[in-house]
């Protein structure tokens, strides 16, 4: 039987992070596993460790702390689900073979449509979509800053 693969998922968009290795330090440093760019990030803010089926986090002395499912801990265990916040940072646990929403071989699903359901499915013509783009609501601003795995 493999061993469980832990994924932490951005709550406010990013991609996946696979926990590979048994430790992973999660700081603002370049020597850090998981580096987090941002002002609030320690430059060694904590510790995750694989243990049979959690991840055990440990607070490495940061100044804006971790929390686990909204509790301040200096140490603490997340279970599949579990939401990790690291300073401005928040991920939720997730224990499977492959992140969520990655792709899988799909089957052919080619239609044959008929020429004139092809503008409406280019989004109209160009008249139409040059007025939904000024009608479009400017992009929300995200929560936390950048972030990088090293491998």
């Amino acid at each position: 039987m493999s061993e469980p693969r832990f994924w932490l998922l951005p709550v406010h968009g990013g991609s996946p992070i696979e926990l590979t290795k048994p430790l992973t330090l999660v700081g603002r440093q370049d020597d850090c596993d998981l580096a987090l760019e941002h002002k609030t990030i320690s430059k060694h803010h904590c510790v995750l460790m694989k243990s049979d089926g959690a991840i055990l986090v440990r607070d490495l002395g940061s100044t804006n702390g971790c929390r686990v499912n909204g509790q301040k801990v200096k140490s603490g265990a997340l279970l599949p689900n579990d939401m990790l916040s690291i300073a401005v940072f928040d991920f939720r646990l997730y224990l499977g073979e492959s992140a969520p929403g990655a792709s899988t071989p799909a089957t052919d699903r080619t239609e044959m449509i008929d020429l004139s359901q092809l503008a409406a499915l280019d989004g109209g013509t160009d008249s139409q979509r040059q007025a939904s783009r000024l009608e479009k609501p400017p992009k929300e601003e995200r929560r936390g800053g950048g972030y990088s795995v090293r491998e």
